[in-house]
């Protein structure tokens, strides 16, 4: 019984140890809609991708200066994995853009619902990144900063809020 018990344990503690190792495998060897299934978000999957050509380029060039590969093929090789990486920095850029739009409106969606509840009494100009915010609020909640003079205050009442 008591062999079965250590073995047992042996068993639990050897899953215990693998299971990060057989995650990283998983992960490195997938495919990008294999990281997307898993939850990751698209930012992730572009980073993974642009992540993979490099390496590819590493190699690449490894591979030309030990003479593995002939300069016309290096220099094709090389313009389309350099096409590819720039592609997904634009891809990835465009996400991170989207991604700061959809925080500023989510701001703006919070700042009118704490207007119509009365929470919010005042709202003034961010003097750093022009967005509305709250007069009595230490730091803007986009750019987090910190106005001493408290901008020029807006006086806004719920019905005007409503109504646009």
């Amino acid at each position: 019984m008591p062999y079965l018990i250590g073995l047992l344990i042996t068993l639990v503690s050897i899953a215990l140890l693998a299971r990060p190792i057989l995650r990283r495998v998983q992960t490195t060897s997938g495919s990008s809609s294999l990281l997307d299934s898993q939850g990751d978000s698209r930012g992730d999957g572009v980073q993974w991708q642009r992540q993979q050509v490099y390496d590819e380029i590493k190699t690449l060039i490894l591979d030309y200066e030990l003479g593995n590969i002939p300069p016309e093929e290096y220099n094709e090789k090389l313009g389309t994995y350099r096409l590819q990486a720039a592609s997904l920095l634009r891809q990835q850029e465009l996400l991170l853009h989207e991604s700061r739009y959809l925080v500023d409106e989510m701001e703006d969606e919070v700042l009118a619902l704490r207007i119509s509840w009365g929470t919010v009494k005042e709202v003034t100009t961010c003097g750093e990144c022009g967005g509305e915010r709250d007069l009595n609020a230490a730091l803007c909640p986009r750019c987090e900063f910190q106005s001493e003079d408290g901008g020029s205050p807006i006086t806004t009442s719920p019905s005007e809020e409503e109504t646009s």
